[in-house]
């Protein structure tokens, strides 16, 4: 839902939470960011009517982490370990490819570890071991 503001380069509509960012030659951009996620979602009002929204999420900080926390990892010592810090925005990708239902939540489970177990994934994991063969979810 847009509402009304006064600001011009809003064009006169603005959605709740966004400020203008830019004009662009896919339209007029606003932008609307989360400090402590570090998402920035850009709404796009194109020129034919259409509306495209786009996410980006900084996640340098936490792949630090998962790496530094690989590197001190001991083995599992307790009941419940994380084994695991993926960004939302992957872990939305991860899920629609493990088929999530967005009625009731639900997704396979092993598709989803076995993604974070894909070397190109690595530093997603916050342990050096596979985790698709263990009882573990993130």
């Amino acid at each position: 839902m847009l509402t009304k503001h006064d600001d011009a380069d809003s064009g006169g509509k603005m959605p709740p939470d966004y400020r203008f960012h830019s004009v662009t030659p896919e339209g007029r951009v606003y932008l609307k960011e989360n400090q402590y996620l570090g998402i920035r979602t850009y709404m796009i009002f194109r020129p034919d009517g259409l509306i495209t929204i786009r996410k980006t999420q900084r996640i340098d900080r936490l792949i630090d982490r998962n790496v530094a926390a690989q590197n001190d990892f001991q083995g599992f010592k307790r009941d419940m370990a994380l084994v695991a810090s993926v960004p939302i925005i992957v872990d939305q990708q991860f899920k629609k490819r493990a088929g999530y239902d967005h009625r009731t939540g639900n997704f396979d489970r092993d598709v989803y570890n076995r993604q974070l177990d894909d070397r190109d994934n690595y530093k997603l994991k916050t342990v050096p071991k596979r985790i698709g063969h263990h009882r573990a979810f993130v």
